[in-house]
């Protein structure tokens, strides 16, 4: 956790845990809620989807934008 616990973006984390969770059981897929900081893209939450794939995601993306669809769609 990169912010402290009265964070508005903390907040924000722990209010859409339900309804990411919800959106990864229906789609079957790891659900991953980001935000943009000017250019940069921070992971703020993330649930995995029932099939066990559990990929690993670190506070900060750091991949060329192009190479993911978070970047592609900040582009």
């Amino acid at each position: 956790m990169p912010l402290p616990l009265m964070h508005p973006l903390e907040q924000l984390r722990m209010e859409s845990w339900p309804v990411l969770h919800e959106l990864a059981s229906e789609l079957r897929q790891t659900v991953v809620l980001m935000v943009y900081l000017g250019m940069e893209r921070m992971v703020l939450n993330l649930v995995r989807g029932p099939e066990g794939v559990a990929p690993y995601y670190g506070s900060w993306m750091h991949g060329p934008l192009h190479a993911t669809a978070i970047g592609k769609s900040l582009l």
